[in-house]
């Protein structure tokens, strides 16, 4: 059984943003197995997000349809509002149940986010900007993001409208885009941005711990 992971008070500097973990997906290329508990190595991705986004952020809770699983975790965990399985509808969930203006997101099978990357994303925060989001050249990283709360309505818009996109809200919105060259500077083999949504996948993960260990 994983340990209870308990959140201690934060320094004030984060109370603008907190931290919203995504686990709404199916999990259909992972035979159902939920995500967030997958082990790498000794530790489940959730433990280790938990672990990272713990110094940053006064507020972290779970955004799941199957809060039941998360019971034994000193975490709040909330369900989708919107009946529809999609990314945007984990945005809208986060920006709903956030009693902070900016959320960080990040989703539960991420087993590699830097600390470099979560310290950039935050440095790059303005409340000018809506979105602060990372692009590398195979596009963006919605789902390792900042979002204002100024894009609950348009999100809210799109998922009634049955526009699934995360994409479909940008222009709406304003958005500020963090180049790569800025994130390799932050995360010099970009790792934050691996996910594992296979048993591939996870094979490859374990194995990248184990050299990086």
């Amino acid at each position: 059984m994983n340990a209870k992971i308990t959140i201690p008070n934060k320094p004030l500097s984060t109370a603008n943003c907190a931290a919203a973990i995504l686990a709404g997906g199916a999990n259909s290329r992972m035979d159902g197995k939920n995500k967030a508990f997958l082990n790498i190595n000794g530790k489940s991705i959730f433990e280790y997000l938990v672990n990272r986004l713990n110094p940053f952020f006064m507020e972290i809770f779970v955004i799941s349809n199957n809060p039941r699983e998360y019971l034994k975790y000193d975490l709040p965990v909330y369900s989708d509002l919107f009946t529809r399985r999609c990314s945007l509808n984990g945005v809208h969930s986060a920006l709903t149940y956030a009693k902070a203006p900016f959320v960080f997101l990040a989703p539960c099978d991420m087993p590699f986010l830097q600390d470099g990357m979560i310290r950039l994303l935050l440095a790059e925060q303005d409340p000018k900007f809506d979105i602060i989001i990372p692009r590398t050249q195979a596009g963006y990283e919605p789902l390792c993001a900042i979002y204002s709360k100024r894009c609950l309505k348009p999100a809210a818009r799109m998922l009634e409208s049955d526009r699934l996109s995360i994409r479909s809200i940008f222009s709406q919105v304003r958005v500020k885009e963090i180049p790569e060259e800025k994130l390799y500077t932050a995360d010099p083999q970009l790792a934050s941005f691996i996910n594992v949504n296979t048993p591939q996948d996870l094979e490859m993960a374990r194995n990248k711990e184990k050299l990086n260990g």
